[in-house]
């Protein structure tokens, strides 16, 4: 269940486990082990039928889930979208999810279109504006259109941090 800034019981502790309340709702798994998604009420706006699953992203309003043995992505209408030319969905962060297919990583947004085509070696989540991404062995930045910020010249490179 959940508590509330005042300390008092919001939610009752009634599922098996929960996750947090991003975009308004939160994950949670009732006593079967079966998971769907909550408003703040307790009530299921989705209700359990996933076997695992990730929060809701704000910009896509997409959360990640898996249907049968298929990683897939649900709305809030509970409406399942799936990337048809993608071997490996990622989580939505920024708007945009990484991606892979064949060997190759790119980027596509909420719609499964590929605004950043597959063409990384590896890339990490968008964060602050830029994702780092590898090409061949040499890491760089790249921004949201895909174009080079920071040259790939590393051997390694972590998320680009705002620093005030």
């Amino acid at each position: 269940g959940f508590i509330g800034t005042d300390g008092k019981i919001a939610i009752q502790a009634q599922y098996q486990s929960v996750g947090y309340f991003t975009n308004g709702l939160a994950w949670a798994k009732d006593m079967g082990g079966v998971l769907g998604y909550i408003n703040p009420k307790g009530e299921w706006v989705i209700k359990p039928q996933f076997p695992a699953g990730k929060n809701f992203e704000k910009l896509s309003n997409l959360a990640r889930v898996k249907q049968g043995e298929k990683w897939v992505y649900v709305n809030k209408a509970g409406e399942v979208m799936t990337v048809s030319d993608a071997d490996a969905p990622g989580d939505f962060f920024e708007g945009l999810a990484d991606g892979k297919k064949g060997e190759k990583k790119g980027f596509y947004n909420s719609k499964g279109e590929w605004v950043i085509q597959f063409q990384f070696q590896d890339t990490r989540d968008f964060k602050n504006g830029f994702a780092a991404a590898k090409l061949g062995d040499k890491w760089g930045m790249i921004n949201k259109k895909g174009e080079w910020v920071i040259q790939p010249i590393f051997d390694g490179i972590k998320d680009m941090e705002a620093v005030n």
